[in-house]
């Protein structure tokens, strides 16, 4: 497939995707201590504890979230530069394959691809920007084009595709399911398959298949499965494919997933209207299939706005929007195309304006938790132990105490705090003493002298526990 000569056309997209870039990089570095959430506070505060990286469930994709963080503490940058770092990296990396998109295959399509792997369906998930899913999704935009462009024919360029495959499936095994959509488009929509194309895919499918069979984590297959059991799975499939659900899942798809919903509408009917039939209908498929199998894979409750059911809708992103960019685009009037790109310009700027706004939950999360460690620090206690159900709503997260710590240090004095409720719960034989520091209980506990000293000071004490006043 060739790239159609419109100058003002690929100006237009270069000019959307720089101020992506300004946009999203600004609001990166003013929102560094907000998208320190959940699992993003784990894996900043374990690099920058043990000065390398850390990589769990084969998922080496973390490497790229971590890079410029590790080597940020490795020159013995302030704490809240490594928050900067941190918090930059994923724009970075989309920027990287923006550049290569407009640059190197000037690509209009590969970079509008880009852009909504970044934006749509992420309310929650920016502030937790680590998530292998995250940059799975941009890595599997990307290659949705390479495929399309044909990048796969020397062996060179059958290399950097299968190795660019392998990130994607070993970072988010739910990739598989966007290649079986990628051969089948490929298949339909280009008229072919070749056969080095499927070359690559039997081999890495079949080194992922042995990884995956002998080395998978218990994590990994609570992630893979459908979350109900025998017992629910009637009642759970008589709820999803109820009239009154598909109508809720198509509000939901609506107010979520907009982008997605328009480009499914606008392939599905253009290729109706030129008798494409099999076209239009692998587009309204695979839509209804992914609201589907998501609802079912969250055990019915897919609707419900969390971060854990954006990291498993994030898939149609890529899959909805590939006919779009990648076939449709090049194949109607040069007026229609700048209405369809003006439509996503403008529900990506809705979309990043919206997220800006939902910055202000964890503004306060974090004034909250800087409550709680100025209480601690007047009361003479570096360490803290009381029950979540004292402290506000929004701390009853897993990750708060790593997140108390990390923002305590940034503010000038590091403060640990643990959960007593569940410390007293689980059989965790580590004393509440001068000698440990207990996070959260889902990692391991640490010695006080396995902190980085030159970034986490702490006063050798025994815990202080919520009644304790000194």
């Amino acid at each position: 497939m060739t790239q159609p000569k419109r100058d003002n056309f690929f100006l237009f997209s270069c000019t959307a995707a720089a101020l992506f870039i300004i946009g999203h990089l600004t609001a990166a570095i003013l929102l560094c201590r907000e998208r320190l959430f959940l699992d993003t506070a784990y894996y900043f505060f374990r690099v920058v504890s043990s000065e390398s990286f850390r990589v769990e469930h084969q998922r080496i994709i973390l490497v790229l979230s971590q890079v410029l963080l590790w080597l940020g503490v490795k020159a013995h940058q302030p704490l809240h530069t490594l928050m900067v770092l941190y918090s930059v990296t994923p724009i970075v990396y989309t920027g990287i394959l923006l550049f290569i998109s407009l640059y190197y295959f000037r690509s209009a399509a590969a970079a509008w691809m880009l852009i909504a792997c970044n934006v749509c369906g992420t309310y929650f998930l920016y502030y937790s920007p680590m998530y292998e899913v995250c940059y799975a999704i941009v890595t599997f935009g990307f290659l949705w084009f390479l495929t399309v462009r044909g990048y796969h024919q020397t062996m060179v360029q059958m290399l950097i595709y299968m190795s660019l495959l392998a990130i994607c499936l070993l970072g988010y095994p739910v990739i598989a399911m966007g290649c079986v959509a990628l051969l089948s488009y490929m298949w339909l929509y280009e008229g072919k398959l070749p056969k080095r194309l499927l070359i690559c895919y039997a081999i890495v499918f079949a080194i992922w298949m042995l990884i995956k069979t002998f080395w998978i984590s218990d994590y990994e297959r609570a992630h893979v499965r459908i979350n109900a059991d025998e017992k629910k799975m009637h009642d759970v499939l008589t709820q999803v494919f109820s009239l009154s659900y598909f109508a809720q899942m198509g509000v939901f798809a609506i107010i979520r997933y907009f982008i997605v919903v328009f480009a499914v509408s606008y392939v599905t009917i253009s290729t109706i209207r030129l008798r494409q039939y099999a076209k239009a209908a692998w587009a309204a498929c695979w839509f209804v299939f992914l609201m589907v199998f998501m609802n079912l894979k969250a055990g019915g409750d897919g609707l419900i706005p969390t971060i854990h059911n954006e990291r498993s809708f994030l898939i149609m992103v890529p899959i909805c929007l590939a006919p779009l960019l990648y076939f449709s685009l090049h194949h109607m009037k040069k007026t229609m195309a700048y209405i369809i790109l003006a439509v996503l310009f403008t529900d990506f700027c809705l979309e990043s304006v919206r997220t800006w706004e939902h910055g202000a939950y964890y503004r306060d999360r974090i004034a909250q938790m800087s409550a709680l460690a100025h209480d601690g620090l007047t009361r003479g206690c570096t360490k803290l132990a009381s029950p979540v159900s004292s402290l506000p709503k929004a701390l009853n997260e897993w990750s708060t105490g790593i997140e108390v710590m990390i923002h305590s240090t940034d503010q000038g004095h590091s403060v640990a705090w643990v959960d007593k409720e569940v410390y007293d719960s689980t059989n965790v034989y580590i004393p509440l003493d001068n000698k440990h520091v207990l996070l959260s209980m889902n990692i391991d506990p640490l010695s006080e002298q396995q902190l980085n000293p030159r970034y986490f000071h702490m006063d050798s004490s025994a815990y202080c526990l919520e009644t304790e006043r000194k």
